[in-house]
């Protein structure tokens, strides 16, 4: 578990600073870089020479864990052997005839049956790889992770969680009491893995909803709120101390936010038997009573019903927070004026949480001269779902929404500016294709890790994509769709059309059966597709057939970017881009969006609806939603990017920003090269969303 943590947060391999440092096994060394290199990782130089100096049993043991997980890492640690064994070209040249036999064969058979060919020798040709480099990390450097990661300013992803669960269960030193903790369900989850071992954690609830997403934590709930939970028995002492928590930091509002979930828990927690506090014991019969009760929120829609902006802003001007998120519902009155808005929001803007007001900036960008908003959301929770709002709103004018963004950049210019100067800077005019990321709490599990609506370059010297899945289970289908400009369906390559030669797509034949692991490939020639009028490729993932991807034993999806696509072995560890672990609770997914005018890879990560017709659930009975899907993850014109974000800091901490990176000390890009990239999410959310000056954080 060591170096997988070192490996996926840091791109390193890690020794102790303990470790000998007298021996001379640059030929073991080298042994371990060829493999890495198999698999598209290479040692730094400096690592090779720094390795090479610790023993043979040291090396040993860092061979098996480190090429263990570069194998898992871009799914090399299984056979793969496609229905045909000498794809693309066999069937590219095979009949419609014979296509049709062999695949009416399997299904008649129930899966059991395959047909058998001879597997031929494959040309070697060279490819062009751009290795991942290797380095190596010490205790110190790997010990920070676990703070980086509970310093992130979003939610974080299922493996964040497990690291911190194997820091917590490891590194008893790891000194999580005077660690700030931004981001509230961060700290829930950790004071839920020291509750079940029995620790104290009375300091770290700060709210009453801080209890109830520890109570969540302990019974394997949704943490994010946005699903019920099934509360299991709680023990006594647990029940002790989050009851006296709530005796410190319970009111009626934050009760009311969550109000059925408490009505349930109070119910497990036994709450009259464990508290004499009258105060408390009264909010607990109010919640439970079913009455209307007046809350923070329902005083403020009053106001905005009755068109008062004046109250609406004194009430807000309380909770900054809520005023940034409501900002827009207040300048829609128009009355007094918005000036009037504006000014009175960001007389407080400096108590407002940094991610906060950037997702204010994204939002402003379609506010000012439009009266339609349409968005795409991803709402909470544990599904990687995208919902698309359409909706008439009214204008908030130019002037009031330049006025409110440049004086929202005015304050976060102001917070950056205490943070250390990064010297020359250059940023990455193509980070302006890349969101700030958000919601990793239901982010899938790869090879990297980037923000949904994320752009990522295509090699110019590549011109096939080649999508995989492999799986153990039941029926599970890999497909693409082919889409114009407009993002109309125009084309697709799937179980039912293994051969599509106007797009220059071809797939390598549906498995129906997989109890011990199956594989599929489609192939898509970029050329051919872009002169069909193909603009966009997405690549879907459906169940046909079987239980959620979250049951599966296994199942990921991948693609790869080759020049000679029936050279090579089929499944070529090192050209693989990104490989990710299908672990969520749907059927549907779509990973991946490629621009093919622009070369861009387009991470989307989405769950789509199961729309299942007449020919059960494939790229026909779900083109609507793909179509929707296609349109919103492609434009996210609602949201701040890195590009923006970058730039804040660099006008509030660098020397100058310069437009050469060879004359830079800090470089923000979509290329490995940078010192900070999309993929830096973790360190992104901990250091670059920082609140450092924010005098109040609400992060409810």
């Amino acid at each position: 578990m060591k170096q997988k943590i070192a490996l996926k947060y840091s791109s390193s391999i890690f020794i102790s600073n303990n470790d000998s440092s007298d021996h001379n096994n640059a030929i073991l060394v080298a042994s371990i870089n060829s493999e890495l290199m198999q698999n598209g990782f290479m040692l730094s130089q400096d690592s090779s020479t720094k390795l090479g100096m610790l023993s043979d049993v040291e090396l040993t043991d860092i061979y098996k864990d480190i090429v263990t997980e570069v194998r898992i890492l871009v799914g090399n640690d299984v056979d793969y052997q496609p229905m045909y064994p000498n794809f693309p070209e066999q069937v590219m040249n095979a009949s419609a005839s014979e296509l049709f036999l062999n695949a009416i064969t399997h299904y008649w058979t129930h899966g059991e049956w395959s047909p058998s060919y001879e597997k031929l020798p494959r040309e070697i040709s060279f490819e062009n790889v751009n290795f991942k480099e290797i380095n190596l990390i010490h205790d110190v450097e790997f010990n920070k992770i676990f703070e980086t990661i509970l310093s992130s300013n979003d939610s974080i992803s299922d493996f964040d969680r497990e690291t911190i669960a194997w820091f917590v269960d490891t590194h008893k030193q790891c000194n999580y009491e005077n660690l700030k903790i931004p981001f509230k369900e961060n700290m829930c989850f950790l004071a839920g893995l020291l509750a079940a071992n029995n620790e104290d954690i009375s300091k770290l609830p700060q709210t009453a909803t801080d209890v109830l997403r520890i109570a969540t934590v302990f019974s394997g709930g949704d943490i994010s709120l946005a699903e019920n939970t099934k509360f299991k028995s709680l023990p006594r002492k647990l029940r002790r101390m989050l009851v006296s928590a709530l005796e410190n930091v319970a009111n009626l509002d934050d009760l009311m936010r969550h109000r059925g979930k408490w009505i349930r828990l109070f119910h497990n927690l036994h709450i009259s038997e464990l508290t004499k506090s009258a105060n408390l014991l009264d909010m607990v019969e109010l919640i439970r009573s079913g009455k209307n009760i007046e809350t923070f929120n329902s005083k403020v829609e009053l106001t905005i019903a009755n068109k008062d902006p004046l109250a609406a802003i004194a009430l807000l001007k309380t909770r900054p927070g809520d005023f940034a998120r409501r900002i827009s519902c207040v300048l829609g009155l128009k009355v007094p004026g918005r000036r009037t808005v504006v000014e009175e929001f960001l007389k407080v803007a400096n108590q407002v949480s940094t991610r906060v007001l950037l997702q204010l900036m994204g939002s402003l960008k379609i506010r000012g001269n439009s009266t339609t908003d349409k968005r795409v959301i991803f709402p909470k929770g544990s599904i990687q779902k995208a919902q698309i709002v359409n909706t008439e709103l009214p204008k908030l004018g130019i002037r009031a929404t330049l006025a409110l963004t440049n004086g929202v950049k005015e304050v976060l210019t102001e917070r950056f500016s205490s943070l250390d100067n990064l010297g020359c800077v250059y940023i990455d005019p193509d980070l302006k294709k890349c969101p700030l990321p958000s919601q990793q709490r239901s982010a899938s599990e790869g090879l990297i890790q980037v923000a949904r609506g994320t752009h990522l370059p295509i090699g110019d010297d590549k011109n096939t994509l080649r999508f995989f899945v492999y799986w153990i289970g039941q029926d599970i289908d890999l497909s693409a769709t082919f889409h114009d400009e407009n993002f109309r369906t125009i084309g697709n390559v799937s179980y039912r059309n293994l051969q599509n030669k106007l797009f220059g797509s071809y797939h390598s034949g549906d498995k129906t059966k997989a109890p011990n692991g199956e594989c599929e490939f489609i192939d898509v020639n970029i050329d051919d597709a872009v002169k069909s009028g193909t603009r966009y490729v997405v690549m879907n993932v459906l169940v046909y057939s079987g239980p959620k991807f979250s049951e599966h034993e296994k199942c990921y999806v991948g693609w790869m970017t080759r020049s000679q696509p029936n050279s090579n072995e089929i499944f070529d560890a090192k050209t693989v881009d990104q490989k990710i672990d299908l672990a969520s609770e749907c059927l549907n997914s779509i990973p991946v969006v490629f621009d093919l005018v622009e070369r861009k890879a387009i991470w989307t990560d989405l769950s789509t609806s199961k729309n299942v017709q007449w020919g059960g659930n494939n790229v026909e009975s779900n083109r609507a939603t793909i179509e929707d899907k296609l349109e919103a993850i492609t434009s996210l014109n609602n949201k701040t990017n890195l590009f923006e974000l970058f730039e804040l800091h660099a006008m509030a901490r660098s020397t100058a920003i310069v437009d050469d990176p060879e004359n830079a000390e800090m470089i923000f890009s979509v290329e490995n090269c940078g010192d900070i990239t999309p993929s830096n999410i973790m360190l992104i959310n901990s250091e670059y969303l920082t609140d450092s000056t924010a005098t109040k954080k609400e992060n409810v």
